[in-house]
């Protein structure tokens, strides 16, 4: 499974995502997703990870980069 893969399925099941546009949580586009991983906005286990990369477990941590100082922490 894929980065992208992982987080389409959160983006699925949780039915929110934070978003780079609009509202902080809703339904991110496949290509907003791919978008916020390629600017680093999106960290696994503390490490900014590519789209296409093949997804390592355990997940100790989840973590989305907002604007400024906004953080959210899925795990």
């Amino acid at each position: 499974m894929t980065i992208l893969q992982f987080l389409q399925k959160l983006r699925d099941e949780w039915k929110c995502i934070p978003r780079i546009e609009g509202n902080r949580c809703g339904q991110a586009s496949n290509s907003e997703l791919r978008r916020m991983i390629q600017q680093g906005m999106v960290k696994f286990n503390g490490e900014a990870v590519t789209w296409d990369e093949q997804l390592n477990f355990p997940i100790s941590s989840v973590v989305f980069f907002g604007n400024g100082q906004n953080v959210t922490r899925l795990y």
